[in-house]
């Protein structure tokens, strides 16, 4: 799960539509080998949201907020963006956690923290 590291929350509580039995953190670190393959769309994008659990970030992250501040409504839905999400509906902590895997200098983190303000 945590390509970089290892989970630091893993009894944080998660909700992935579709995928009820993963319900913590922990449960993804520990079953998503046994139910994704590596190279697997929903792998990757699990992958990518693993900051959410605490997973390292990498030296030159994306933050959301432009400022580098936090979001302030992490449970906050943003339905226009299921479509990058495969399909599930993401929160603001969700989109944080998957900005936080990109380059500062990388064209959807522009793009995504535009929408943040």
């Amino acid at each position: 799960f945590c390509t970089r590291g290892d989970i630091t929350t893993p009894e944080k509580p998660v909700t992935i539509p579709g995928y009820d039995f993963l319900d913590t953190c922990g449960t993804i670190d520990s079953l998503l080998p046994v139910v994704l393959q590596d190279g697997d769309p929903e792998c990757e994008l699990l992958q990518l949201l693993s900051t959410y659990c605490g997973c390292p970030a990498p030296e030159d992250s994306c933050a959301m907020c432009p400022d580098g501040s936090q979001i302030t409504e992490p449970e906050k839905e943003v339905p226009w963006l299921a479509g990058a999400f495969q399909g599930i509906v993401p929160n603001c902590g969700l989109v944080e956690a998957y900005v936080a895997n990109l380059a500062t200098d990388d064209e959807t983190c522009s793009a995504l923290q535009a929408m943040s303000t």
